[in-house]
Order: C-alpha cells, then sequence, then structure tokens
C-alpha cells in the first residue's frame, strides 16, 4: 500500500503544486484588494454600521474563496482516478497483494493528504492576512467544513467512479453541487 501511496504523490507531485498555488490564488487576491484599499475605506466610511457592513462582505468573499480553493483542489481528486482507467492498471492493480481495495484505500488516502495540504495552505493565507493588518476576518470555521464537504464529495464520488467511470461520478458530482 505505500507503494502505490508514493506512485500516486511522486507521479502527481507537479499537479499538487499547482493545484496547491493555484488554490492560493483566490485567497491572495482578496488579501492585496483589502490591503490596498484599507486606506481608502478608512476615509470614506463615516459610520460605524458602513464599516461593520463593509468587514462582513469582505469576510463573505473571504469565505467563498476559500471554499473556491476547496473546488479547485476537487478537480486534482478526479484526476487520481481518471489516470488509471486503463485495461493494463485494472489488470495489474488486480494482481498485487494489495489488489483493488489497496488502491481504493491509497485513492482516498491521497484524497485525504491534498486537503490537507488545501486547509494548511489556506491557514497560512490567512495568518499571513492577519499579519499585515488586512481587513479580512477569521475564516477558521469555513475551512474546515471546506475540508469535510470535500471529504464529504469524494466519499460519495469516488465509489461511483470505481464502479461506472469517471464520466458517470463526476456527472453526480456535478448534480449534488447544482443541487
Amino acid at each position: 500500500m505505500t507503494g502505490l501511496l508514493y506512485k500516486e504523490l511522486k507521479l502527481n507531485a507537479r499537479k499538487i503544486v499547482l493545484y496547491t498555488l493555484s488554490s492560493m490564488v483566490y485567497p491572495m487576491v482578496i488579501i492585496i484588494f483589502t490591503k490596498l484599499a484599507a486606506s481608502t475605506l478608512k476615509d470614506s466610511i463615516e459610520d460605524e454600521v458602513q464599516a461593520q457592513l463593509v468587514n462582513n462582505m469582505i469576510g463573505l468573499v473571504w469565505m467563498c474563496f476559500c471554499i473556491i480553493s476547496f473546488f479547485i483542489t476537487s478537480v486534482l481528486h478526479n484526476s487520481f482516478i481518471t489516470q488509471d482507467e486503463r485495461k493494463k492498471w485494472a489488470y495489474y492493480i488486480s494482481s498485487t497483494p494489495t489488489g483493488i481495495k489497496g488502491f481504493a484505500g491509497v485513492t482516498y488516502l491521497a484524497s485525504v493528504i491534498v486537503g490537507m495540504i488545501t486547509v494548511t495552505a489556506l491557514m497560512i493565507m490567512q495568518n499571513l492576512a492577519n499579519s499585515i493588518g488586512s481587513l479580512v476576518p477569521d475564516a477558521t470555521i469555513a475551512i474546515v467544513l471546506g475540508f469535510y464537504g470535500q471529504m464529504l464529495m469524494s466519499a460519495i464520488e469516488f465509489p461511483l467512479m470505481f464502479r461506472f467511470s469517471s464520466k458517470i461520478g463526476s456527472l453526480v458530482k456535478t448534480v449534488i453541487v447544482v443541487a
């Protein structure tokens, strides 16, 4: 099983780094935007209620961007299975000692590792925003909920992808997200 995990992480190392960096783009945009606009907002807002409203809106946008980061990394989860949908790979994995159950377990484990990397990157971004004095509020709950939501979607999608194909699994995920 460790060899399969090594294979997943080694073959997808570039993808993991690129998707992690791309998931950090949206939160970085809101940090830069709020830092640049902080002086203008402080001068233009006279009422305390307006200041609280602006902080709440920035917090909502920040939390939405954190959730979007998890949608970006969910694309990476799908590629773990999509690249192994060949008959040769199916014959090979069924002949290994861990078998198909080991492959499924490694896929779930790799998905959890990528999710934890995303959570870590978002928490670093949040700490960076707090350290530079940006107006971004705490989104730890949204980040944790995004992680658990991503794991829930993987728990629904992966068995369908294993049984039917990545197309059917992606279709079911799309229907759930739209609903």
